[in-house]
């Protein structure tokens, strides 16, 4: 397609490969991604999707929250987990960060799920890698503990 500065600039942060990207990728591949690491993205789609579609749920919800879970996993997490696990930008760390707090909120662990997000949130690489998921997943954890998902 046409090249345009915006879009290559937009939130992605890549700017080619800098010191930190070739170090961390190299400590990445000591502890990879999880063979099946892209069954993450199926989990987190029947998750939000079995709350979209639960129509007791959806009334007890306010408009915002009930348009954020209908389309969070299309405009902002499919993708994002999809380029970090398939290209494995992802660390394992993060993978298992995410994966901790999908088990949280399915057993309804909501303060255990926030201590996750917390915890990634204060490394500042991590953090800068997986924005964009952790802190989509912070709205999903504040909306479960709001309606008790």
């Amino acid at each position: 397609g046409d090249y345009s500065a915006s879009v290559a600039s937009s939130g992605s942060g890549f700017h080619g490969e800098t010191r930190t990207s070739i170090l961390s990728r190299s400590q990445q591949n000591l502890n990879p991604l999880p063979v099946n690491a892209m069954d993450m993205l199926s989990r987190v789609q029947n998750y939000l999707e079995q709350i979209a579609s639960n129509e007791q749920l959806l009334q007890r919800m306010s408009d915002s929250d009930q348009a954020f879970v209908c389309h969070v996993w299309n405009e902002k997490l499919k993708d994002t987990l999809t380029d970090l696990i398939q290209n494995e930008k992802m660390s394992r760390n993060a993978y298992d960060t995410l994966t901790a707090i999908m088990a949280a909120l399915q057993a309804q662990k909501y303060d255990l799920a926030n201590k996750k997000i917390m915890q990634i949130s204060k490394q500042k690489q991590q953090f800068k890698i997986n924005k964009m998921w952790i802190i989509n997943f912070k709205s999903i954890v504040r909306m479960a503990k709001r309606y008790n998902i």
